[in-house]
């Protein structure tokens, strides 16, 4: 638990190092993310600006723009594949939600799991298309979802702080706008180079 809040501590450092660049970026992202088909490319293109932030002297704008650019197509394929995945999720816990007995409540429980499971591999996919050579989505899924299970109570506490990040934005309503994303951004990609450290990648 205390990696994930250094993680979560060291993507805050970085957004008040470089707010001038993250806050307007995150206006941009949020407005490119209203058609939601290409909201994990405007997620994408704030994980470039957080990586140059974390791994370069400086970032800038233009990197989120050649991020988003970049991800729009393996984004769309992302958005599609999220409406789907938590389509059954949330068909299946419904249909569990109301039986009772041991089954049923493990049937719900792995279909939960398998949404935080989602929503981690989600977080550490950008991340890590950054740190490839060569960026791959089949290649990117494959390693976010090894870094999920290989790291399940990192990945489910990481997942735990954005969920109430994201819960938090949603009842104040502007830190969506101004700088919510931002900071998922950085620590997604926090959390994805300590992991890769821990591991013995970098």
């Amino acid at each position: 638990m205390a990696a994930v809040f250094r993680s979560f501590w060291r993507g805050l450092r970085f957004f008040e190092k470089f707010n001038g660049v993250f806050v307007p970026a995150n206006i941009v992202a949020m407005l490119c993310a209203l058609p939601l088909i290409t909201a994990p490319a405007a997620y994408a293109g704030m994980c470039r600006v957080a990586n140059a932030a974390q791994t370069t002297p400086t970032c800038h704008i233009d990197d989120y723009w050649s991020g988003f650019r970049a991800s729009l197509g393996r984004g769309a394929i992302i958005a599609l594949l999220t409406v789907g995945v938590f389509f059954l999720i949330i068909v299946n816990i419904n249909t569990y939600w109301l039986q009772t007995g041991a089954l049923f409540i493990a049937l719900r429980l792995v279909w939960l799991t398998g949404a935080i499971f989602w929503i981690s591999v989600l977080l550490y996919l950008f991340p890590l298309l950054e740190r490839m050579e060569q960026p791959d989505l089949l290649a990117g899924l494959k390693n976010a979802a090894l870094m999920t299970v290989t790291n399940p109570f990192y990945s489910l506490a990481f997942v735990g702080l954005v969920i109430l990040v994201a819960a938090l934005s949603t009842v104040l309503v502007v830190p969506w706008g101004l700088l919510t994303l931002a900071v998922i951004a950085n620590a997604a990609t926090a959390a994805v180079e300590n992991r890769l450290r821990q591991a013995g990648v970098i």
